[in-house]
């Protein structure tokens, strides 16, 4: 894989360390999922994966806001951008970049890092707006449960991880 340097220099080890701490906290938890088929998964979205991941790696903080995007249409024989945007939760990391495990508009196997400073910032972070109102909106009871129930899928994923690599 070949990565642009000005990407990768906004990026910190200690980001590239929590991204790699999601990844395989998520893989850990769908191998588990895997091996125990009798333990219901909850139906999940980035509401309730960022809170429990959040919960899961204390060193990320939960951020809720809008994800914006573009639209473009037509009018009057012109084309023109309209901004749309929808409620998000992702993650920000102690050295200011974002870890989003559910990004809009993506079918991504992993979590992505997104650039929050340098020269592609605008690129990376700039279409995630932080909003304090979002959390009010989006924070139901069932958001809570699931959020709940997946960071105690994410504790034992992780418990049955160390348990099974120490067997072989």
């Amino acid at each position: 894989m070949i990565f642009n340097k000005a990407q990768t220099k906004a990026f910190t080890k200690r980001d590239r360390r929590l991204l790699y701490w999601v990844m395989m906290s998520l893989i850990d938890y769908s191998d588990f999922h895997a091996k125990h088929r009798s333990i219901r998964s909850p139906t999940v979205n980035c509401h309730s994966i960022c809170r429990a991941l959040a919960r899961h790696i204390p060193e990320l903080k939960l951020v809720d806001g809008h994800y914006l995007g573009m639209r473009v249409h037509k009018k009057d024989d012109k084309r023109h951008i309209k901004l749309t945007y929808c409620p998000h939760s992702w993650l920000r990391t102690p050295d200011g970049n974002f870890i989003d495990p559910y990004p809009v508009g993506y079918m991504s196997a992993n979590p992505v890092l997104v650039i929050a400073k340098g020269p592609y910032k605008s690129f990376g972070s700039g279409p995630y707006v932080e909003n304090p109102d979002v959390t009010k909106e989006i924070l139901t009871r069932i958001v809570k449960t699931r959020s709940t129930q997946l960071a105690n899928l994410l504790k034992r994923a992780e418990g049955w991880k160390k348990r099974t690599v120490k067997k072989k």
